[in-house]
């Protein structure tokens, strides 16, 4: 009897199995090596990282809780404006990495999830008691960049949040190491969530633009520092093929790389210059046009920067490099640009405000930035081509502990910022060869970033611990 009974059980269990439905199998094309063991992806909302997991958990109803802690790198002293001198490092577009991260499973949140909010309450701004006029913006050219490293609960609730502001576009940095952590033929829970995170947006009519770029250890020099491309730019193409294989219909454009004039985005693999850019674009390219003849196709907006040797080439000299390397054989793509301004207004011109003691270059200016950067462009037979301000913003430390980053995030009040970033909008829809621009950034502002004094954090609109930045209401509340 007890053997029947065991037979029966091994009889049922057989038929299960074989009921059940094969996962889906995960291709990452690299070059061959050894396996590497991975974790197998049984739901997308697996826990990345369990020792956060408790940290990120969200109720119903509740303040949005601290993002997981993002720390700086070894060695960086934070993100800044252009590059001057060898102690003047970072760009204000660079993206902290993440590190530390979890996408714990949820349920569905109720809509009352979207009443959330981001920080202590303040007394509301209104258009109506300003010092400044808000302009009419078309939504349809603008967007803004999200930190993409969080909870599905807290994604969620950052779509409702910015719902309001009647943006077309959002913007997410994809860093390739981070969602293909290791050699693995099966899908890691952060390419996974990503998918989710994309899909969710295309649900709530946005247009995702998304910037890929740092690519995996194992496809880039032994040793190499910092980030880079891989040795083979066809890696890179067929990252991006496969980004389009698996959530392609929810994509409308594509920024090929970030700031490659920067030697720390893009440390071996390919030549420091713009042609060695164009090795890697050039595959790319055909990648996403094998896909699709209308995704957007913009070229890596470029770091507005001086002469650091061995550091940097000024943004000037770098797209003049990529037109001689072939970039004016391409007439169906977009040039993109960040036109940062530091504490210059965006009508400023160099070089008015020389007092501040840094700002006696073209590139501390926005305008300026624009107008160049077109410039060559024109020079170069594609003057009927737009840039897209793929980065752009004002930062600062208003409300923020002393002392900020830098002197000059000192003279940006809040409300400049507002005025700022609305002026240079317009201005950028006032002119027919500015495409869409992006805002940099709403929420990378998290707990760690203020309290190391990293200046994306002057930049984030939601910021640990502070009231929402007045241009979010701002916004949310302009003429239409």
């Amino acid at each position: 009897m007890r053997r029947s009974f065991v037979f029966v059980l091994l009889l049922f269990l057989a038929i299960l199995a074989a009921c059940t439905p094969r996962e889906t199998i995960y291709i990452v094309i690299t070059p061959t090596q050894p396996p590497v063991e991975a974790t197998p992806v049984s739901t997308i909302g697996a826990i990345i990282d369990a020792t956060t997991a408790s940290q990120q958990q969200t109720s119903t109803g509740t303040p949005l809780p601290t993002l997981t802690p993002i720390p700086s790198r070894e060695g960086e002293s934070g993100v800044s404006g252009a590059i001057i001198d060898a102690q003047y490092t970072l760009p204000p577009s660079s993206t902290p990495r993440p590190t530390n991260t979890s996408v714990p499973a949820t349920p569905e949140p109720p809509e009352a999830a979207a009443a959330a909010t981001m920080g202590p309450t303040q007394e509301p701004v209104t258009v109506d008691n300003l010092p400044f006029a808000v302009p009419y913006l078309d939504g349809r050219q603008m967007g803004i960049q999200l930190d993409w490293n969080v909870t599905e609960d807290e994604w969620y609730q950052l779509i409702q949040r910015i719902k309001p502001l009647n943006v077309t576009w959002v913007k997410l940095q994809v860093d390739w190491s981070f969602v293909v952590p290791e050699q693995s033929n099966e899908p890691s829970v952060r390419f996974r969530a990503l998918e989710m995170y994309i899909e969710r947006l295309r649900q709530n009519d946005f247009q995702v633009l998304l910037s890929v770029a740092k690519a995996p250890h194992w496809l880039r020099p032994d040793g190499a520092e910092e980030d880079g491309p891989p040795n083979d730019p066809q890696e890179y193409a067929n990252f991006i093929s496969l980004l389009l294989q698996e959530f392609g219909d929810s994509i409308h454009a594509i920024e090929v790389w970030n700031e490659p004039n920067l030697a720390r985005e893009w440390r071996g693999g390919q030549e420091f210059s713009g042609a060695g850019y164009m090795q890697l674009f050039a595959p790319a390219y055909d990648a996403i046009r094998a896909y699709s003849p209308d995704i957007a196709i913009i070229t890596a907006g470029l770091a507005p920067t001086g002469i650091v040797p061995g550091e940097t080439i000024p943004d000037r000299d770098y797209l003049r490099q990529m037109y001689a390397a072939g970039l004016g054989n391409y007439d169906d793509i977009y040039i993109g640009a960040h036109p940062f301004s530091w504490s210059n207004s965006p009508d400023a011109t160099c070089c008015t405000n020389s007092a501040q003691g840094f700002d006696d270059h073209e590139q501390f200016f926005f305008l300026e930035n624009i107008d160049d950067l077109y410039a060559i462009m024109q020079q170069n037979g594609d003057g009927d081509l737009q840039l897209w301000v793929t980065e752009f913003g004002w930062a600062t430390w208003d409300n923020l502990p002393d002392p900020a980053p830098y002197v000059w995030m000192d003279n940006n009040t809040v409300l400049e910022q507002a005025e700022y970033t609305l002026r240079a909008f317009q201005i950028g829809q006032e002119r027919p060869e500015v495409g869409p621009m992006i805002l940099w950034n709403l929420n990378f502002g998290n707990a760690n970033l203020v309290e190391t004094r990293n200046e994306v954090a002057g930049y984030s609109l939601f910021v640990d611990g502070i009231a929402i930045r007045p241009l979010f209401e701002i916004l949310a509340n302009r003429p239409q």
